[in-house]
């Protein structure tokens, strides 16, 4: 019961494992699924800046506390929004996720406007050169 819009601009050439890199935009785009509301749309972009290619998860779910944008990233982080249907979380995957975004040379940021006004997860990565 949600809808899932995909822009995608154009293909981008990154250099990195595909497996890890494929790891990382499923748990953002599962996060964003697990944590919206019914009836809500996310948007999946991804597009190029000069130099690296971005890929962006935008949902209009719970959103985040700013306590809970300060500690997005750490191991075992206990974040005060919980997914909709009651499952059990090992609160490692953004942990995870930013460990293999460093790894590919790239940067990820999380962050929301406030509670109940939806998430923005932004994950860049050098273009191949």
């Amino acid at each position: 019961n949600q809808k899932l819009i995909l822009n995608v601009r154009k293909d981008s050439a990154v250099l990195g494992d595909k497996d890890k890199l494929h790891l990382v935009f499923d748990h953002l785009i599962s996060n964003a699924i697990r944590f919206s509301v019914k009836g809500k749309t996310i948007e999946v972009t991804l597009r190029e800046e000069p130099g690296k290619a971005i890929f962006e998860v935008v949902d209009q779910g719970k959103g985040l506390t700013q306590e809970d944008q300060e500690k997005l990233f750490l191991k075992y982080a206990k974040l005060s929004a919980q997914p909709d249907v009651g499952e059990n979380a090992t609160r490692t995957g953004l942990f995870i996720v930013k460990s293999l975004v460093n790894l590919h040379r790239g940067n990820v940021r999380g962050g929301s406007k406030g509670e109940n006004l939806g998430s923005v997860f932004t994950v860049e990565i050098p273009l191949f050169q």
